[in-house]
């Protein structure tokens, strides 16, 4: 009878210390928790963000339609600019060679 009670209270002792390391356990989880929840984002920030990058894209969306409008306004202005003065050139030259010997 005494070794059975003997085995009891071992068997008592071991789950007082594994109860007693799972406090230890949680303890830590209860910190890493309030750590996450005070330093990463909830929903509502993520919604928040994502509805500033939607109007930072449009934003940005419409700034690159205007300068893409932009470049191709300059470009034409270029390439009519060139052809007039290469024409010139090519008057001023075609002049030259015939009325100057």
């Amino acid at each position: 009878m005494d070794d059975q009670l003997t085995r009891i209270e071992s068997a008592v002792q071991a789950l007082l210390a594994s109860n007693e390391a799972m406090r230890v356990d949680i303890a830590k989880l209860q910190i890493q928790v309030a750590f996450i929840e005070q330093h990463y984002a909830t929903k509502a920030d993520i919604e928040m963000v994502k509805t500033m990058v939607a109007g930072a894209n449009s934003a940005v969306s419409d700034a690159k339609g205007e300068l893409y409008r932009a470049m191709q306004a300059q470009t034409w202005k270029l390439i009519s600019w060139m052809t007039v003065v290469c024409s010139a050139l090519t008057a001023a030259v075609y002049f030259i060679a015939r009325n100057v010997h």
